[in-house]
């Protein structure tokens, strides 16, 4: 198979979480071709185009589509704030997948570095259809498994951190993902954020409705209620946002009928914690 534009497309074989990513991509390829986008990924369709894949078994849309889209949104926004409020900083980008968060935030400076970090042969696959961050930024894209600590050791701690990680505690267990965040949090000194996602334990119940989820073999393992519990991991760790989508930016670009019962699910006891978007201190 090759692409539009005539060269070979890379073949991957991906784990069932892995094959997520594509889901992921393809979202902010049908979003960067909106006439008001939410996140505007330029480069996903290029990228997508690149990949040999068949994705036509796990392509969301509907409130599905647009959570991811939100959900990006918002950790590029927080993200971007971490930088602006940090002339020295490190971002720390964990499961980057084919993300293009270090392309779509502004982050370029003398004393700012990228590293995203991902499993070898994901990151095999961002060296064959992204281009690095050029202009001299300090970027460096890192293999390894988020799950075991080897990694974090080659990790300089000398700068105020922001630990990004979007899509991945829901397939983590609560054991493997309370110590990540503990570990993060010790490796690294005080001025730092933790900005992710959780699902709720709500979510973990319903999934088998969550179809592209399931056509790629992937589950949810995790589930958070009360983001109140997870700053107790740490003593140095303190809750400063927790978003549902109708109050994360980008939410007046989702379709007015899919607004209307996002709104609602944050008015149902039951549902207010499908999904929650977090920002720590430590």
């Amino acid at each position: 198979m090759v692409t539009r534009s005539g060269t070979p497309r890379h073949k991957v074989s991906l784990t069932p979480t892995q094959r997520t990513l594509l889901l992921t991509l393809h979202a902010r390829v049908v979003d960067a071709q909106r006439p008001e986008p939410i996140v505007n990924d330029t480069r996903a369709a290029e990228v997508l185009d690149q990949v040999e894949h068949d994705i036509s078994d796990i392509q969301s849309e509907g409130s599905p589509q647009m959570v991811l889209l939100l959900r990006a949104r918002q950790l590029d926004d927080w993200t971007a704030e971490f930088v602006a409020n940090h002339p020295e900083a490190t971002i720390l980008h964990l499961a980057c997948g084919l993300d293009s968060r270090c392309l779509r935030v502004k982050w370029g400076g003398p004393n700012v570095r990228w590293i995203d970090v991902d499993f070898p042969d994901v990151v095999d696959l961002r060296n064959h259809v992204y281009e690095k961050p050029g202009d001299g930024a300090d970027y460096q894209l890192v293999p390894g498994d988020v799950t075991d600590g080897e990694w974090l050791k080659q990790i300089p701690n000398d700068r105020p951190t922001a630990v990004v990680f979007e899509g991945l505690t829901p397939y983590l267990t609560e054991e493997t993902g309370t110590d990540l965040i503990r570990r993060l949090v010790d490796h690294f000194g005080i001025g730092g954020q933790l900005i992710f996602d959780t699902v709720g334990p709500v979510t973990l119940r319903l999934q088998r409705f969550l179809k592209p989820v399931k056509k790629a073999g992937a589950s949810f393992t995790w589930g958070v209620d009360d983001p109140n519990a997870l700053a107790e991991l740490h003593p140095r760790l303190k809750l400063r946002d927790c978003m549902r989508p109708p109050e994360m930016n980008g939410f007046d670009r989702v379709p007015l009928p899919l607004r209307v019962t996002m709104t609602a699910y944050r008015h149902l006891p039951y549902f207010r914690n499908l999904g929650l978007y977090l920002r720590y201190e430590f």
